[in-house]
């Protein structure tokens, strides 16, 4: 549960492991250090696919998207195809560091009618995340975030799983296993999910947002991610 115990866990002779709350670039690294263990998670990441969706449940004219990504281009290749399928010309840009950070971001906000956050360990810092906001509201551009602290701070709207869903979602997969067989799947993300928004933030971007009980229907509604 957590980087930290599945660390641990590791660090010692082990079991088949899953570990469950923690985002996929951690378990990557954790999992490239242990290259010998059998070990499997349930990641927090939501798929990029999810995102969009809900991006387009908000602003159903959106046609230009912006992203950054990290050095480590984590989360880069999947956006990018989601993207492309889903019909949105996507403005992205690699950010080493947090000096190249306001920069890169106004490059990308100027080609963008929405910004999706990914989880990356230089973005998501605080300070980053903090610039990432006030400069997208200065440049008047709705942020698509994955966490409900991202709402509460001032992102319009998330895409997140809470630690009761991942719960069902591990369930769900134990009594889905065939009698005295333990098989670990490959690492997945999210089935279970919920949405937050920022209605003052909508409000001050002159964005019209349907009740939370449509926005729900139309993420769900076709959901296979």
């Amino acid at each position: 549960l957590g980087e930290a115990a599945l660390a641990a866990v590791l660090s010692k002779p082990s079991r088949p492991t899953l570990g469950v709350m923690l985002g996929r670039a951690r378990f990557d690294a954790l999992s490239a250090r242990h290259p010998q263990a059998e070990l499997s998670a349930f990641t927090l990441d939501q798929p990029a696919a999810r995102q969009l969706r809900l991006l387009r449940a908000v602003l159903p004219k959106s046609e230009h998207i912006g992203a950054l990504f990290g050095d480590a281009q984590a989360g880069a290749k999947p956006m990018q195809d989601a993207a492309a399928a889903s019909g949105f010309d996507l403005a992205a840009a690699t950010v080493a560091s947090e000096a190249e950070l306001i920069a890169r971001l106004e490059a990308v906000l100027r080609r963008s009618d929405a910004f999706v956050a990914i989880p990356d360990a230089l973005l998501s810092q605080p300070a980053s995340a903090r610039a990432i906001l006030l400069t997208s509201y200065r440049f008047q551009k709705p942020v698509f975030a994955f966490s409900r602290a991202y709402v509460d701070a001032g992102a319009l709207a998330a895409v997140f799983t809470t630690p009761q869903q991942v719960a069902t979602d591990v369930v769900n997969w134990l009594n889905g296993l065939p009698p005295g067989r333990l098989t670990l799947p490959a690492p997945r993300a999210p089935e279970s999910f919920e949405i937050a928004v920022n209605r003052q933030v909508a409000r001050a971007l002159g964005i019209l947002l349907p009740p939370d009980e449509e926005l729900r229907r139309l993420m769900k509604k076709g959901d296979k991610s």
